[in-house]
């Protein structure tokens, strides 16, 4: 990354792709060096066709194409204030195919979080008159943080961090300011709010630390009878199926088909285990003036994570996970079949992650923990 006072360029190789992509490229270059050779044989000593040859030519080019793009691609962001441009490109090596926006004076940098199909992202963003004008995409948060402030800085726009699912609009000198610093700073320090009615969350308030006790989500029982059934087929089927091979089949190809079920079953039990681990584990919260920390605790094992109050900067509502569950058709659903979510519905933001809690949460009781967990770090 090289920026001064009037010109920003950040460019970035494709990381592991690279490793990937390289030995295509070997196996490439290796294929057209081979078929050059005009004498080559086979081993048999039966000289190769010129036919072949060829063949072999123009698969070596495209593997060593596939592994160039691979190993040399760049992709990068280039800002110039004179011009008032700023551009996206992809190159190997160098800058081939760009798109160019022009910088608005009121223009200002977004950071958002994607949770698609292939997994979690965060979008950094820069709000032109056009539109949202993506300048990157990454998997770490931490890494799209950093570069969104380093944009917001060369520009002297403000940064909006709208990863959590709410807006949070940050200036140059409060992109490190914490959440407890900017309420006490507004004078936002009560005592505690009272929480809502049928309140599933424990909580207790002695000696400055506020302590929250989230119950196991559960698991309703049908849902239990179905798991059992499923695996039980499984194992039936496995039993069967061995059992039927023995007769007609040779001896090492049951091995393999044996080996293969109980990985494959293996997996599958594994991952019911965890669901049901998960069903039973409770959550507890721990605030102070200090910081604050989150636990997970099952029978088996527990999870912790510690945050100092200087360092977290937001105590949002997770909207995506409150809006993926419905509650009235919770309420509707028969009694023996109601469950709660598993779905985390708070989250911490720092400047390094973010960490989501309260799974199975009402937006009433996610509302109401998330305001005590602030005014206890503004204590």
């Amino acid at each position: 990354m090289r920026s001064h006072q009037e010109v920003f360029d950040r460019q970035q190789g494709t990381g592991w792709w690279g490793l990937f992509g390289a030995p295509f490229l070997l196996a490439g270059i290796t294929a057209m060096v081979a078929s050059a050779f005009r004498n080559a044989t086979y081993e048999t000593g039966e000289p190769v066709s010129a036919v072949m040859q060829v063949v072999v030519f123009f698969v070596g080019v495209v593997f060593a194409c596939i592994g160039a793009v691979f190993v040399f691609s760049r992709i990068g962001v280039s800002m110039n204030k004179t011009s008032g441009l700023i551009s996206v490109w992809w190159g190997l090596i160098r800058p081939m195919k760009s798109t160019t926006a022009r910088i608005e004076e009121d223009a200002n940098v977004l950071l958002t979080r994607d949770s698609g199909e292939s997994g979690e992202s965060f979008q950094v963003s820069l709000r032109v008159a056009d539109g949202d004008f993506e300048l990157d995409s990454m998997r770490d948060y931490s890494d799209a943080r950093e570069f969104a402030e380093e944009v917001a800085l060369f520009l002297s726009v403000p940064l909006h961090d709208c990863s959590t699912g709410v807006e949070t609009v940050l200036a140059g000198d409060e992109f490190h300011q914490s959440l407890r610093d900017r309420l006490r700073a507004a004078g936002a320090v009560h005592g505690l709010p009272e929480p809502p009615a049928d309140c599933c969350v424990e909580h207790e308030w002695s000696d400055g630390r506020l302590t929250l006790e989230v119950p196991p989500p559960g698991m309703p029982w049908p849902m239990g009878v179905m798991m059992t059934v499923v695996l039980s087929g499984f194992l039936a089927f496995c039993a069967y199926s061995i059992r039927e091979m023995a007769e007609d089949v040779p001896g090492f190809m049951v091995v393999l088909w044996g080996a293969a079920l109980t990985v494959f079953f293996g997996g599958v039990l594994v991952m019911c285990a965890k669901e049901i681990l998960m069903t039973q584990a409770s959550e507890r919260i721990v605030v102070s003036a200090t910081g604050m920390e989150t636990c997970m605790v099952s029978r088996f094992w527990s999870k912790r994570m510690r945050f100092q109050a200087d360092e977290v900067e937001e105590v949002a509502l997770l909207e995506e996970a409150l809006e993926a569950t419905s509650y009235e058709q919770i309420a509707r659903a028969p009694k023996w079949a109601r469950g709660r979510s598993h779905a985390e519905t708070v989250a911490v933001r720092t400047r390094r992650r973010i960490h989501a809690f309260g799974r199975g949460l009402t937006r009433e009781e996610a509302e109401w923990a998330r305001l005590a967990i602030g005014r206890a770090l503004a204590r």
